[in-house]
């Protein structure tokens, strides 16, 4: 006599069987690639914005050195034509 299944779920075929097996195979190597595709978009994110607050800051600078720079040589052309 043939078995008479008496649980609630049916045993899934053969071919959904062997298909599982790969499934659970490269299931890690899948998870491990999307953890490192996000923690290395996260280090090039960081990496562009670090890049870009430099720039900023030497912007800045150069900026404020070059106010500097006028305002001592408006200052020496004052001094230069103010009679002694």
């Amino acid at each position: 006599m043939g078995s008479i299944p008496t649980g609630g779920s049916t045993p899934l075929p053969q071919t959904y069987d062997g298909l599982m097996d790969y499934v659970v195979a490269l299931l890690p190597s899948i998870g491990l690639a999307i953890i490192f595709v996000v923690v290395l978009r996260a280090i090039l994110f960081a990496d562009r914005r670090e890049r870009a607050a430099i720039r900023e800051l030497e912007n800045e600078a150069n900026n404020s050195a070059s106010l500097v720079a006028q305002d001592d040589i408006a200052a020496q052309r004052d001094n230069d034509d103010s009679p002694n």
